[in-house]
């Protein structure tokens, strides 16, 4: 990606599980994924960053969110962030977790 300020790469390996709603073909709106996998990259300013799906992430068609799952975000040079997007509500809310410090945050 080429942005105004600078390049940024991105390199992910997922795997998408049908878990729910195959039955209903006619009806993709009942549809929900598990999302599995890893990604890395470089940023804007040259720090090289990875990740990792730790817990699957549950995304439903009939919601904008991702519903459930967490990921860990390791950046070069910086602490790991936790990532934690709750428990199969359709909402905006995710912690994330830096040295032990949750802090919420609104999608």
């Amino acid at each position: 990606v080429i942005t105004s300020n600078g390049t940024v790469s991105w390199n992910s390996y997922r795997t998408r599980e049908w878990i729910a709603g195959e039955s209903t073909l006619n009806n993709p709106m009942d549809d929900v994924y598990a999302i599995f996998g890893t990604g890395n990259g470089t940023s804007v300013s040259g720090n090289t960053f990875s990740l990792s799906i730790t817990d699957p992430l549950i995304v439903a068609l009939n919601c904008p969110y991702i519903k459930q799952g967490k990921l860990t975000l390791t950046p070069q040079n910086l602490s790991e962030r936790f990532i934690d997007f709750g428990s199969g509500s359709c909402d905006n809310n995710v912690t994330v977790t830096i040295n032990g410090v949750v802090y919420d945050v609104t999608m």
